[in-house]
Order: structure tokens, then C-alpha cells, then sequence
């Protein structure tokens, strides 16, 4: 959450801002590691093209996954609802079970 130029309030969501605020928030000369690369080292800034898209898609995908449940087995008998234990098929492992019961 930070604030506006008007006073008002925003969440920020998207990850390069956030890492872009860090930085200007905890700058290298106090000590702080940087978190985005300099805009002069092509390769980083390749590099760091390359996973902010895989991050995306990786979103992308569990966004599709857990908001789009009609989707072919992820219906409440499905894959989801095994995981959500809300199938008669125990088809969740103990870990998972224990994962979903620390959740309660």
C-alpha cells in the first residue's frame, strides 16, 4: 500500500514496481542489495525480461487453475475439489491433508 500524490491510497500488485520501490526506498549506497538490474547491463536486464514473463505465465496459468474451475477435471469431483476434500475419493496424499487442516 502506498501513498498517492493526491493523498490517496494504492496497492501495488505488479512485481516490478514493487522491486523498483525497494530500491529507491533501500538504495545500494545504505547498504541495501539491489533488486533490479541496471538498465546499462543488457545481459541482466535480458536475463531479468526472461523470468518476469515466466512469472507471468506461471500466474497466468494458477489464475486459470483456481478461478476458472469448469475447466475438463477440475470441477468439485475433480481435481480441485479432491484437493478442497470435497470428493468421496481419497485421492488427497497425508501431506496435503495436513496442509489443508493447519488451513482451518
Amino acid at each position: 500500500l502506498i501513498e498517492k500524490s493526491d493523498g490517496g491510497k494504492q496497492v501495488v500488485t505488479e512485481s516490478q514496481v514493487i522491486m523498483e520501490l525497494l530500491d529507491s526506498w533501500h538504495p545500494v549506497e545504505d547498504g541495501f542489495k539491489q533488486m533490479m538490474p541496471s538498465e546499462e547491463d543488457s545481459a541482466s536486464m535480458q536475463r531479468y525480461r526472461q523470468l518476469s514473463n515466466l512469472e507471468r505465465e506461471l500466474f497466468s496459468w494458477w489464475c486459470t487453475l483456481i478461478f476458472r474451475p469448469e475447466g475438463p477435471g477440475f470441477g468439485s469431483p475433480g481435481m480441485l475439489g479432491k484437493l478442497m476434500g470435497k470428493s468421496s475419493e481419497p485421492a488427497m496424499s497425508g501431506a496435503m491433508s495436513g496442509f489443508l487442516e493447519c488451513l482451518e
